[in-house]
């Protein structure tokens, strides 16, 4: 073999371990998350949910609560709403630590 071609496997070489250096940090920080998320699953919801309206700005609006098994729930049954958010129990809901 030359000398070009031992420096372009050796190149090679060095290029595909850095490589996996990074996929080898990324696979760490994917699986954390995915503990994360499979920790929020485990949370037990009240039944009960926010309404919320989307605004001409786009925001949110709070329109009402609502509990499909309860017969009175905050506020008109026939609200006019975008997005519903279920209310999970307080103690199931995992730790929060930021984004």
């Amino acid at each position: 073999m030359d000398m070009k071609t031992i420096m372009m496997i050796n190149s090679t070489v060095k290029r595909r371990q850095e490589v996996e250096s990074v996929l080898s940090r990324v696979k760490t920080v994917l699986e954390g998350e995915l503990q994360r998320l499979n920790k929020v699953k485990e949370a037990e919801y009240s039944g009960w949910f926010v309404l919320l309206k989307v605004e001409e700005e786009g925001r949110f609006k709070f329109v009402g609560l609502y509990n499909p098994n309860e017969d009175e729930s905050c506020g008109d049954n026939d609200l006019d709403w975008d997005l519903s958010v279920a209310i999970p129990k307080p103690e199931t809901v995992p730790e929060f630590t930021g984004w």
